[in-house]
């Protein structure tokens, strides 16, 4: 407060109002005799400024010495100002007696009490003041904590994509490597490609849903294979979609969430479909869990698709059960 640029004038303010305080409760007549309205401006004016400036040039020496971020420098400059409170109060009584308009002593009294008012207003404002700018330094601390975390977090979410991915394909290609080694071999170059995409892109942010979806093509080559077309995608986008953004490897990721989830066998296929509504992409399929499946409502794969959606935009993932039909709508964003 005591370095405000605008002390001057809260100085003023503060010298007319005890001056106004004063006169209207006649405290003046405390000096004795007939005061002169110049002298008890002059007065009041000297020391109302020479109060606020010492203790901006106190404030000035001991926060080189002191830590300001606990309010022990409160308490220690509050009691340092009494020494020019004292000092001021002397040079006041001294100028009072000089002039006779009163003896040394009750003027020094007079003026004590004065200037330590002024001086403890001061101080309780300061006070106040500081306590509300570390009250929004420790907003602000939170505030760079919770982005910093979330950012971490969101950063850990992207480096789950390409393990997860991995495994999932590596156990597929060690089936295929004993039951048709041939197949293997047109797999590992397919699958060479789709984790060429996935590495690549795992630093972004964001891609384009065309990219995505020419992924998602060769991702579908890979499951085709493994499931011997009992597993069957059906891919409806619009044009217009396509230039829209989405979060990489998610639709990657709810495929696997729905074979997860789901029986795939001769008597029950399964059809997934993918298709493009206004500002949403999505991805639907039955409901036919598998008698082993786990019990928990949400894959891992979709928990981590809600989540790096929620660090980007308000719009959230929807998700849809009526019990026979399970469907997931992933927000669109633009590219702006």
């Amino acid at each position: 407060m005591f370095k405000s640029r605008y002390r001057f004038l809260y100085i003023l303010l503060l010298a007319v109002y005890s001056y106004l305080n004063i006169k209207f409760t006649e405290g003046d007549q405390l000096l004795g005799g007939s005061v002169s309205e110049v002298y008890l401006i002059v007065l009041i004016g000297f020391l109302v400024l020479a109060v606020w400036e010492s203790n901006r040039l106190l404030f000035n020496f001991y926060k080189h010495h002191l830590d300001v971020s606990t309010p022990r420098f409160l308490v220690v400059g509050f009691l340092l100002s009494w020494v020019h409170v004292v000092l001021f109060s002397g040079i006041s009584a001294g100028i009072s007696s000089v002039f006779h308009i009163q003896q040394f002593l009750g003027a020094l009294k007079l003026s004590l009490g004065f200037v330590f008012r002024v001086n403890l207003f001061l101080h309780c404002v300061n006070a106040i003041i500081y306590y509300q700018q570390q009250l929004q330094q420790s907003k602000l601390d939170v505030e760079i904590a919770q982005k910093t975390n979330v950012i971490a977090n969101y950063n850990a979410l992207k480096r789950q994509i390409s393990p997860h991915f991995l495994f999932n394909s590596l156990n597929v290609l060690d089936e295929l490597i004993a039951q048709d080694q041939e197949l293997a071999s047109k797999f590992l170059s397919r699958l060479s490609k789709v984790y060429r995409y996935v590495t690549r892109n795992q630093t972004e942010d964001l891609v384009s849903l065309k990219e995505e979806i020419e992924f998602i093509k060769s991702y579908i080559y890979l499951i085709e294979i493994r499931y011997r077309n009992l597993l069957i995608v059906k891919l409806n986008v619009d044009e217009m979609a396509l230039k829209k953004m989405i979060l990489p490897a998610a639709l990657q990721l709810l495929i696997e969430n729905t074979i997860k989830h789901n029986e795939v066998s001769s008597s029950k296929k399964l059809v997934v479909t993918i298709w493009s509504d206004s500002d949403y992409l999505i991805v639907e399929n039955p409901i036919q869990p598998k008698v082993s499946a786990s019990k928990e409502s949400l894959g891992v794969g979709l928990q981590n698709i809600i989540k790096r959606y929620e660090f980007f935009i308000d719009k959230k993932v929807i998700i849809l059960n009526d019990g026979s039909v399970f469907r997931v709508k992933l927000p669109l964003l633009t590219s702006e």
